[in-house]
């Protein structure tokens, strides 16, 4: 089984960590928020609850991206794991993977005639 990082380019990671960023901002401004507007109650802690949580998601989906994007070669899938959200291909389905080194890019071609 043989193991492969993701290589992003540059302004892929850049946007990732400024969205990262922003939604870290969001969720610190939002918590903050919520302790101010707490003893009020109503619609605007829920509000702010249901935004501290989406943020949340956000900044843990990301990080996960950044970390955790790989893809494995097995003895039966090719398995593409971005972040927590994983993707199997049977390899009986592809005819060839070729590796462009020069333009750093993996080329799946499969039986169907698409890739």
């Amino acid at each position: 089984m043989k193991t492969f990082n993701f290589k992003f380019k540059p302004y892929v990671i850049v946007l990732l960590i400024l969205t990262l960023v922003i939604s870290l901002i969001s969720l610190a401004l939002n918590v903050y928020n919520l302790v101010i507007y707490f003893s009020i109650g109503g619609i605007k802690t829920i509000s702010h609850i249901i935004i501290c949580i989406c943020t949340t998601v956000i900044a843990v989906f990301i990080l996960s991206v950044l970390i955790y994007s790989k893809y494995k070669i097995t003895s039966e899938y090719l398995v593409f794991n971005l972040g927590f959200y994983k993707t199997k291909i049977n390899l009986k389905k592809i005819s060839e993977i070729i590796d462009f080194t020069v333009q750093n890019k993996l080329i799946i071609y499969f039986n169907d005639n698409d890739y």
